[in-house]
């Protein structure tokens, strides 16, 4: 029975993760208001043009109807809603983001350079005779109201876009609402790049410790089958076919470790990371607060 204690001996299981508990990153406290999108009317004809100038007019009107300031136009916030309304034709989705997830109101100002402390979008699609019919037609719904009466609200942007969505010549109009945050510095997206790719790898390291602690269970059952019935047959060519395949699990498990602990290092600094990521956020959401 030595040739088994001293041979055979099962290593033992491992139940090792790198990291268990990493801070969570906070999340930048935006307000970002985005009813759902507005379908419009189906008509054979439509109007031969929507003018983003006679539309925030519209929308003025019934600012100043119910006592609020008029919205500046702003031209980045303009930019923003032409892009949004050439993605949904040009992708052939009506929402206010993309089926990949993407062209958000608020990636779609980031991106302008317009650093925002609120920021709203309204979405419309149908054949509309003129703006006024289009505006009503916002108003009409709360949510979309919500945004068109918002005090908080100081600029928008609009875009009106004839083309083809679903097979049919129709328009699609985009408004997005803003006001300018604070000077706040806003947390470092490359540092939060960083963090993302960093915590890839540690979700890597942790697959693979567990996937080296079931190899090695495996492979310890494997050795405790060929010990028993070398216990029990002194048969080591019977034994030996469970020894040979518990050793190789436990070998590919080793190797999992191994390869576990090569990256181990390239994330050692992730929770030091985190947490100036996290300051950051906490020092931008008191700025734009005030």
């Amino acid at each position: 029975m030595g040739i088994v204690a001293i041979v055979f001996v099962g290593y033992f299981v491992l139940k090792r993760f790198y990291l268990k508990h990493l801070p969570s990153l906070l999340q930048i406290q935006e307000k970002i208001s985005i009813p759902g999108p507005l379908p419009g009317p189906q008509r054979p004809t439509r109007a031969e043009s929507l003018n983003p100038d006679e539309i925030i007019k519209w929308t003025n009107d019934f600012r100043k109807q119910n006592g609020l300031t008029a919205l500046s136009a702003n031209l980045k916030l303009s930019d923003a809603a032409q892009k949004k309304a050439s993605d949904m034709f040009a992708r052939q989705y009506f929402e206010h983001t993309s089926p990949q997830g993407d062209y958000s109101a608020a990636e779609l100002v980031k991106a302008e350079g317009y650093n925002y402390k609120a920021v709203g979008e309204n979405l419309a699609l149908g054949d509309f005779k003129d703006e006024k019919e289009l505006v009503d037609a916002w108003m009409q719904s709360p949510g979309h109201r919500a945004n068109i009466l918002n005090p908080s609200f100081k600029e928008i942007g609009v875009s009106a876009e004839l083309g083809q969505f679903k097979g049919r010549t129709t328009w699609i109009a985009v408004q997005i609402f803003a006001v300018k945050a604070p000077q706040c510095t806003y947390p470092s997206l490359s540092l939060k790049k960083e963090i993302e790719q960093k915590q890839a790898i540690y979700e890597q390291i942790n697959k693979l410790y567990q996937e080296a602690s079931d190899l090695i269970e495996q492979g310890n059952a494997k050795i405790q089958q060929g010990n028993e019935i070398y216990k029990e047959t002194g048969d080591t060519a019977q034994a030996e076919i469970y020894w040979t395949e518990g050793k190789k699990l436990q070998k590919q498990g080793k190797d999992k470790i191994d390869e576990a602990k090569s990256l181990e290092d390239s994330v050692a600094n992730l929770p030091l990371l985190i947490n100036q990521y996290n300051k950051q956020v906490q020092n931008y959401n008191q700025c734009i607060a005030k």
